[in-house]
C-alpha cells in the first residue's frame, strides 16, 4: 500500500505483540507501557530499574538496599541516615513508613509498588515451602544433592546415583581454571525443570561430558549452560498442559501426568544425545559382568563429544582439545546444501588450505548443514540474542555454536532442534508429549499419541528397530535402549511404539508445508505475494490443521517469503515486481544495508541481508554487463551484451515458413501431431497401412474397408458377426468418502491400475447462499481446509496434484454431484444453466473467476450426477448447457437407482435422462440397496434389459454400467461374490450398450483385498473380440474410428474432426512478433523489446506500453507445471488466439517436471527444467521450450 506520509509504496507490516507486555509491535505501534518504576527490556517485559540516586540507605526500589545506617542513626524516607527517624505514610497505602514500620498491606492478588500503592501484580509466596517457585519469577530455595523438590518440600530422591564406573578416556587439555562462565544476558526466569532436575542429578548422569572432563562450567555441556538454555524454551520438559487427546481430537491410547510427561520428554532428549554425542563405549559390557551395571555406566556417557566424529573427527586439522578447534575443516566437513544457499549462503572463507564455512554437526543433539545453522541464526536474532553487540551470523561463524556462552548456544541449539517442527516433520517434543497430528495411515498403524518411536525417524531417519543384545548396534536401537534407561532412572513409563519401524510418510494429506510465491498472482505486474504451498520449500509453513500450536510463526514466514520475492528470489519464475531487477538479487557477493538501500531495494529485504559485509564487484571474464554490485563491466559499441557478459552481434531472425528455427535461437512455430518440419514447412509424417486388415482405420484417417450388414469391425481390422462382439469394458469406482476407514489417497487408488475412471464424491450443495453462492465439497478426511471467505468450499491442492498423477497414468477423474446426503438442487432452469458455467470454470477449462478452483489448475475429465434427493428439476438444462460449454470429449454421467425409470433422473419427460439423454456419456446404474439388485436375480436381469434397451435407442455410444458394492459392508444388499463374476459378466456382455462395472467405493474395495482386481479378471474371461464403435459425435470431418467418414471439408483442412482454415505464416519485414499462424518471427535479444508497430527489435528504454491493455488480447500466458494435464495440442490451442496484432507471450515453467513430458527440443528443455530457483533463463530458451 501507499504510505500517505512519504508517498512511497511499502511492504505491509504485520504487527505482533505475542508474549510482550510492552515495547514496539514491530510496525510502529506499541504493545503497552510499563508502570512507574519499571522499564521495558529487549524481550518486551516490564522489569524493575533499581536506583539509589542520592541515597545512602533504604530501598533501591526493586527489593535491594542502598545501604544501612550506623548505630544510632536511622534511614529516613528520602534515603538519608539521620539521628532520628520520623515515620511517614503520606500518600501511601502500603509499604514502609520510612522507619521500619508499615503503611499497610495489600489484599490478595495485589502487591505494593515502589510508590506505596497496591497494584495488580504477582505476589511471591514461599509460605511453608523449602524449594520450588515462589509463584512469580523467584525461587523458595533449592534442594541439596540426593533430594528433589516435590510440592515445595525437599524429599530424598529415588534416582539411582552411581559413582563407581570404570575410568574413561579424557582428550585434550584439562579445563581452564578461569573462563567466561555461561550467562543469561536477558536474565530470564528459571525453568520449572530446575526445581527437580538439580545440578547433583545432572552431574550424576553426565560424569563423562565434554570429551571426558565432566560437566565443568568452563566447557559447553555444564549444568549452568543447560539450565540457562532451558529458560529460553519455557514449555520444554515442563509437562505441558495435561492432555488426553491429540490436536485432531483423537483420544490417546494412554495418558500421563504432568510430571510423567515432563520426565519422559527429558528422557527422550537425553536418549538422542546418547546416540548423537555419547561416549558409546560398548567395551563396558565386557568389563562389567553385570548388565545392569554396564547399562548404568554406558548411558552415563552422554554429552561426550562436541564435534561430529568426536575426538577422532576426520574433519578438523588435529585432534580437538578445545572448542576453538572446530573453527576449520577440510572439504568433508563443509556440509553445504546448495539448494538452500539462496537464503543460507555457505561461507567460502579459508584459513590457508582449511575451510571456515564448516557446517558439520555440533552440539548435544548435533545441528548440521547450512540451512539448520541459518534457521537457528534467524531464531536467535528474532529473540534478541546478539553477539558483540550485533546480529549473530552462524553461517559466517558456525563455530560460535560451541564457543559462545552468553547465552550458551551449544545447549540452546540442541533444545531448539528438539522443539522446532520442520514440516512435514513434527517437533520431537510435540511427539513425545502427544501434541502432533499423524497421517491417517500412521494412525491406523498405531502411531499416534505420546510415543517415542517417530522421534528417531525425524532426527536421522533411523527405523531399524531394537536389537536383542546390549548395547546392540548404533542407530535407532541405542536411541530406544537409552530412552528405556532414562525413563527407568526418572521412574516414568516408556509407553508403547518405541520404534518407528513400519511407519509411513509423515506428511498428512493436503498438508501445507512451505511458503512460496502465490502462483495465482506472481505472473502479474504488482507486488509479490506469498501463499502456503503443499510442497516442501525453504521457508516452512505451519498448517493450522497439523501444527495448531505453531501457527503464530506463519506471519513471520509469510513476511520473510514476500520480502525475499520482492528482493529477487524466484526472479526467473515470477513477473511480480517491487524490486529493481538485477539490483536486489542476493548472490554469492553479500551486501550490506547501506548498499542495499542505496540501490532502491525494499527495506524488508535489506533487513534480511544487513550486517553481512560488503559487496565484492567482479568483472572476471566479462566485457560488459553488471559487476554484481550495481557497477558496470563496460558497454558494447555494437551488438548487445549477453547474459554471460560478452558482446555479441545482434541477430535478425527470419521465418520463411511455419516451423523450425528462426536463425537466432527462436522458433518459427511447431508442427501438429502427425507432422514434421521439412525446410520450414509442416509436412505429414503419417504412412497409411491396411496390411492384414479388412476394415477399420488405416492409421491416417483413411479407411481399410467396411463390413457387410450384420457384421462389425474388430479393433484388429477383421469383420465378425455383430453378435460375437463386445466393446471394451470399463471399470469405474467412487472415491472420497472413506466409507470403510483407511481409504488411501486418490493417487494411490489410481496406481492400482484396476480402474479406467475414478469418480470423486461428493459436491453436496450447488448454490450455497452462506458463501456467496459457491458450492460445498465433502471428501471426508482427505481434505478439510476451506478457502478464506468460503467456509464450505474446500481448498484441496493435494487432490489436485493426485488428479494430474491419475491422468498421467491413463485414469480419468470425475466429480460426483449430489450423493445420499446434502442439500442440493435448482430453483430454476436459469440457475441450472448458470451453474453449468460455474462447474466448467471451477473444475474444467473455463476461465471465469467468480469462485476459487478447489483443485488448482487440475482439469477434471467430467462430472457425474448422483441425484438421490431434492427436486428433479433443472438437471436436463444443466447437462445440455455443460455439454455445450465442454464439448464432446468431456464426460457427463448419471448414477440412477436400478428401479426403471429412476425417480430423479428418469429416463422420463422432464428429467435429465429423458430430455437430455444425448448429453450423457454413460450411466452407472446402482444395482444395490434395492429389490432389483443381484440378490433378486429375476428382477436384476429384467432391469438390466430395460436400461440397456433404452440406451441403445438413444445412441450406440451411450454405455450402461452395472453398479455393485465393492464389499459386503459397502451396501445393505447387492454384493456379488468374486467367484460369480465371470458367469454374470458372460451374460451381461450380450446386452446392447453394456459398458462395464461401477463399484462403490474405493475404501471398501481396498478393505476387501481389492475386489476391483477380481472384476478386471472377470472382464478378461467374459470378453469376446473387441469391436470398434463408429462415432462422429462432435465431428464434421475425418474418420468415425471404424473406417467410415464423418465428412470432408470444402475448404481448409480437417483438424480433430473440425474444418479449419489453412494458414500461411508470414514474417515479411518482421524481426519479431507473430507470424499470423501461432508461430513467431523472432525473439528480441536481452535489453531489446518488440515494437508492435514496426515489428522491429528496439531498445527497451524507447518502448511505451501504449496505455491500457487492449481487451481480448493476451499480455501473457501463464503455464504452471503443466499440472492441468495439457498435451502438446492443448498448449497449441492456448497459443492459437495470438495473432498478427503482436500480442506478447510470456511462458513460465516450474519444477518438478511431470514424468513423461514430451519435450520437443531436449537440450533447451533440460536447461530450463534444471534451472535453480532464481536463476536467469534466457527468453529464447523459454520460447524454444514452448
Amino acid at each position: 500500500p501507499c504510505n500517505n506520509v512519504t508517498g512511497q509504496c511499502v511492504i505491509p507490516c504485520v504487527p505482533s505483540c505475542s508474549g510482550k507486555a510492552c515495547g514496539s509491535d514491530g510496525c510502529g505501534g506499541t504493545c503497552g507501557t510499563c508502570a512507574s518504576g519499571k522499564t521495558c527490556n529487549a524481550t518486551g517485559q516490564c522489569t524493575c530499574v533499581p536506583s539509589c540516586g542520592g541515597k545512602s540507605c533504604g530501598s533501591n526500589g526493586c527489593g535491594g538496599s542502598c545501604g544501612t545506617c550506623t548505630s544510632g542513626k536511622a534511614c529516613n524516607a528520602t534515603g538519608q541516615c539521620v539521628a532520628s527517624c520520623v515515620p511517614s505514610c503520606i500518600g501511601k497505602a502500603c509499604g514502609s513508613d520510612g522507619c521500619g514500620g508499615s503503611c499497610g498491606t495489600c489484599s490478595s492478588g495485589k502487591a505494593c509498588n515502589a510508590t506505596g500503592q497496591c497494584t495488580t501484580s504477582c505476589v511471591p509466596s514461599c509460605n511453608g515451602k523449602q524449594c520450588g517457585s515462589d509463584g512469580c519469577t523467584g525461587t523458595c530455595g533449592t534442594c541439596s544433592a540426593g533430594s528433589t523438590c516435590v510440592s515445595g518440600s525437599c524429599s530424598p530422591n529415588s534416582f539411582p546415583f552411581k559413582s563407581d564406573c570404570p575410568a574413561w578416556a579424557k582428550y585434550g587439555s584439562s579445563p581452564p581454571t578461569k573462563c567466561s562462565l555461561p550467562t543469561d544476558p536477558q536474565n530470564r526466569p528459571p525453568s520449572a525443570v530446575e526445581t527437580w532436575f538439580t545440578e547433583a542429578v545432572y552431574n550424576d548422569l553426565f560424569p563423562k561430558a565434554n570429551i571426558g572432563w565432566g560437566p565443568n562450567p568452563c566447557l559447553p555441556y555444564s549444568y549452568q549452560s543447560f539450565v540457562i538454555a532451558l529458560r529460553y524454551f519455557p514449555a520444554f520438559a515442563t509437562g505441558y498442559p495435561v492432555a488426553t487427546q491429540d490436536p485432531t481430537g483423537r483420544p490417546f491410547p494412554v495418558t500421563y501426568t504432568a510430571t510423567q510427561s515432563a520426565r519422559r520428554t527429558l528422557a527422550a532428549f537425553f536418549a538422542h544425545a546418547i546416540q548423537e554425542t555419547g561416549e558409546n563405549n560398548a567395551n563396558l559390557y565386557s568389563i562389567l559382568s553385570n548388565t545392569a551395571d554396564a547399562d548404568a555406566c554406558f548411558y552415563r556417557g552422554g554429552l561426550f563429544n562436541w564435534l561430529e566424529g568426536g575426538p577422532s573427527s576426520s574433519f578438523v586439522p588435529h585432534q580437538p582439545s578445545s572448542v576453538a578447534d572446530g573453527a576449520s575443516c577440510n572439504s568433508g566437513g563443509l556440509y553445504c546444501d546448495n539448494n538452500s544457499a539462496y537464503f543460507f549462503p555457505c561461507s567460502t572463507a579459508k584459513n590457508g588450505s582449511w575451510f571456515q564455512g564448516c557446517y558439520f554437526g555440533r552440539g548435544a543433539i548435533q545441528v548440521s548443514y547450512n540451512f539448520n545453522y541459518g534457521l537457528f541464526s534467524r531464531w536467535l536474532n528474532q529473540n534478541g540474542i546478539t553477539h558483540n553487540g550485533g546480529p549473530i551470523d552462524l553461517l559466517k561463524e558456525p563455530n560460535l555454536l560451541l564457543t559462545k556462552t552468553d547465552p550458551p548456544l551449544a545447549m540452546m541449539a540442541s533444545i531448539w532442534f528438539f522443539v522446532t517442527p520442520q514440516p512435514p516433520k513434527p517437533a520431537m517434543a510435540d511427539i513425545i508429549s502427544g501434541q502432533w497430528v499423524p497421517s491417517p495411515t500412521n494412525q491406523q498403524l498405531g502411531f499416534y499419541g505420546p510415543i517415542f518411536g517417530p522421534t528417531s525417524l525425524i532426527i536421522n531417519n533411523e527405523c531399524n528397530g531394537e536389537d536383542a543384545t546390549a548395547p546392540g548396534g548404533a542407530g535407532e536401537n541405542r536411541r530406544i535402549k537409552a530412552f528405556r534407561w532414562f525413563c527407568g532412572y526418572f521412574g516414568v513409563p516408556t509407553g508403547d511404539n518405541l520404534s518407528c519401524k513400519g511407519m509411513s510418510d509423515l506428511t498428512v494429506p493436503n498438508q501445507y508445508l512451505s511458503w512460496d510465491a502465490d502462483w495465482s498472482t506472481s505472473w502479474q505486474n504488482g507486488p509479490c505475494q506469498c501463499a502456503m504451498a503443499t510442497y516442501s520449500g525453504l521457508i516452512p509453513a505451519f498448517d493450522p490443521a497439523v501444527f495448531p500450536q505453531h501457527t503464530s510463526l506463519n506471519a513471520g514466514g509469510k513476511a520473510w517469503c514476500e520480502a525475499a520475492l520482492n528482493g529477487g528470489w524466484q526472479a526467473a519464475t515470477t513477473m511480480c515486481v517491487g524490486r529493481n531487477p538485477g539490483q536486489c538479487v542476493a548472490t554469492s557477493a553479500v551486501v550490506n544495508e547501506t548498499w542495499c538501500q542505496a540501490k532502491g531495494c525494499p527495506s524488508s529485504y535489506c533487513a534480511i541481508v544487513s550486517g553481512s559485509g560488503t559487496c565484492s564487484p567482479s568483472c572476471v571474464g566479462k566485457t560488459c554487463g553488471n559487476d554484481g554490485c550495481g557497477g558496470s563491466c563496460g558497454t558494447c559499441t555494437s551488438g548487445t551484451c549477453s547474459t554471460t557478459g560478452q558482446c555479441v552481434a545482434t541477430c535478425v531472425p527470419s521465418c520463411a515458413g511455419n516451423c523450425g528455427d528462426d536463425g537466432c535461437g527462436g522458433s518459427c512455430g511447431t508442427c501438429g501431431s502427425g507432422q514434421t518440419c521439412v525446410s520450414g514447412v509442416c509436412t505429414s509424417t503419417c504412412t497409411p497401412s491396411c496390411t492384414g486388415k479388412k476394415c477399420g482405420d488405416d492409421g491416417c484417417g483413411g479407411s481399410c474397408g467396411t463390413c457387410a450388414s450384420g457384421s462389425a469391425c474388430t479393433t484388429s481390422g477383421q469383420c465378425v458377426a455383430s453378435s460375437n462382439c463386445t466393446t471394451d469394458l470399463g471399470l469405474v469406482g467412487y472415491w472420497g468418502q472413506n466409507g470403510a476407514g483407511g481409504e488411501g489417497t486418490l493417487a494411490s487408488y489410481c496406481a492400482q491400475h484396476n480402474f479406467d475412471v475414478v469418480i470423486m464424491s461428493f459436491m453436496i450443495s450447488f448454490v450455497d447462499t452462506r458463501q456467496s453462492g459457491a458450492p460445498d465439497l465433502n471428501f471426508a478426511n482427505h481434505c478439510e481446509t476451506a478457502f478464506t471467505g468460503y467456509p464450505y468450499l474446500l481448498n484441496c491442492p493435494q487432490i489436485g496434484a493426485d488428479i494430474t498423477t491419475c491422468q498421467q497414468a491413463g485414469v480419468k477423474v470425475m466429480l460426483s454431484l449430489g450423493g445420499a446426503v446434502g442439500s442440493y438442487g435448482f430453483t430454476s432452469v436459469a440457475q441450472a444453466q448458470t451453474f453449468a458455467q460455474t462447474v466448467w470454470d471451477m473444475f474444467g477449462r473455463g476461465t471465469g473467476t467468480t469462485f476459487p478452483r478447489p483443485f488448482g489448475n487440475a482439469v477434471l475429465d467430467g462430472v457425474d450426477l448422483d441425484i438421490e434427493g431434492g427436486l428433479p428439476d433443472g438437471y436436463a438444462a444443466f447437462a445440455v448447457a455443460l455439454r455445450a460449454l465442454a464439448g464432446p470429449s468431456f464426460l457427463i454421467s448419471a448414477a440412477p437407482q436400478c428401479v426403471y425409470p429412476d425417480a430423479y433422473v428418469g429416463p422420463s419427460t422432464g428429467k435429465a435422462l429423458g430430455d437430455a439423454a444425448s448429453s450423457f456419456s454413460f450411466v452407472s446404474v446402482q444395482f444395490y440397496n434395492n429389490w432389483c439388485g443381484y440378490n433378486n436375480p429375476s428382477s436384476f436381469w429384467t432391469t438390466v434389459g430395460q436400461w440397456t434397451t433404452w440406451a441403445s435407442k438413444v445412441s450406440p455410444s451411450l454405455q450402461v454400467l452395472v453398479g455393485l458394492p465393492a464389499a459386503p459392508a459397502a451396501a445393505g444388499s447387492g454384493y456379488v461374490q468374486p467367484s460369480l463374476l465371470p458367469g454374470i459378466l458372460a451374460q451381461l456382455v450380450k446386452y446392447p450398450n453394456f459398458g462395464g462395472i461401477m463399484l462403490w467405493d474405493a475404501g471398501f474395495d481396498q478393505a476387501n483385498n481389492y475386489y476391483s482386481a477380481s472384476v478386471r479378471t472377470a472382464f478378461q474371461a467374459a470378453a469376446g473380440p473387441t469391436c470398434c464403435v463408429a462415432s462422429c459425435a462432435g465431428k464434421v470431418c475425418g474418420s468415425d474410428g471404424c473406417g467410415g467418414s464423418c465428412g470432408n471439408c470444402t475448404s481448409g483442412t480437417c483438424s480433430s474432426g473440425q474444418c479449419v482454415a489453412s494458414c500461411t505464416p508470414s514474417c515479411a519485414g518482421k524481426q519479431c512478433g507473430s507470424d499470423g499462424c501461432g508461430g513467431f518471427c523472432g525473439v528480441c535479444s536481452s535489453g531489446m523489446l518488440c515494437n508492435s508497430s514496426s515489428w522491429q527489435c528496439v531498445s527497451n528504454t524507447s518502448c511505451t506500453t501504449g496505455g491500457a491493455p487492449v481487451a481480448g488480447r493476451y499480455q501473457g500466458i501463464y503455464i504452471k507445471t503443466w499440472d492441468g494435464g495439457w498435451t502438446d495440442s492443448g498448449v497449441a490451442s492456448l497459443f492459437a488466439p495470438v495473432n498478427g496484432n503482436g500480442d506478447m507471450l510470456f511462458v513460465t515453467f516450474f519444477q518438478p517436471v511431470p514424468a513423461g513430458l514430451d519435450c520437443p527440443q531436449q537440450s533447451p528443455c533440460s536447461t530450463l527444467w534444471s534451472s535453480a530457483a532464481g536463476a536467469s533463463v534466457p527468453a529464447s530458451t523459454v520460447y524454444k521450450a514452448a
